[in-house]
């Protein structure tokens, strides 16, 4: 699905995170995780979402290639959240497609089982288009980078994916 050249490779908390710098389309993002052995990552809290952004930089990422016209204009990198099964029913998708709803509704939805979002002023849906999740790297007028937005799937973005490390054979 993309080129070992256009990696950048970093570990946090037994995970390995891979920042591919392909653009691809939302579906085309997911299949390309699942077929480098992960998912498109799933944020679990604000010391997960701190590390991926301290990385984003290390990444040497030209922001104008991986821009979403749908998002303000901002640049972003794909997250394994949705809501193309549900209108505003928002989950991450897993390694076997399983899902996990994390908020439910627009901008002035709620969080769902308590989990954790970083939502800018969103989601809001943009013309009925927007079902899949992203994380800003620069600001729009919506909402600051580091945050997240909902975007069409046909945008074409770079894409973060992460794997569990195993650390029962010393393979990762």
């Amino acid at each position: 699905c993309t080129d070992t050249s256009a990696l950048y490779i970093f570990q946090h908390n037994n995970k390995n995170y891979a920042i591919v710098k392909d653009a691809k389309s939302w579906t085309d993002a997911i299949a390309c995780a699942y077929q480098l052995g992960g998912v498109l990552a799933i944020i679990d809290n604000q010391e997960e979402q701190d590390a991926i952004w301290a990385e984003i930089p290390n990444a040497n990422i030209t922001n104008s290639n991986t821009s979403a016209p749908d998002g303000g204009q901002a640049s972003y990198l794909w997250i394994g959240g949705s809501d193309m099964g549900e209108e505003g029913k928002w989950e991450w998708i897993g390694e076997s497609g399983e899902a996990t709803q994390f908020w439910q509704g627009t901008v002035f939805g709620s969080v769902v089982g308590e989990l954790y979002n970083n939502w800018g002023n969103e989601p809001d849906d943009y013309l009925g288009q927007q079902d899949g999740l992203a994380l800003a790297l620069t600001s729009w007028p919506l909402g600051s980078a580091g945050e997240w937005n909902d975007l069409n799937i046909e945008n074409p973005l770079y894409l973060i994916i992460e794997a569990e490390i195993d650390t029962s054979s010393g393979n990762s």
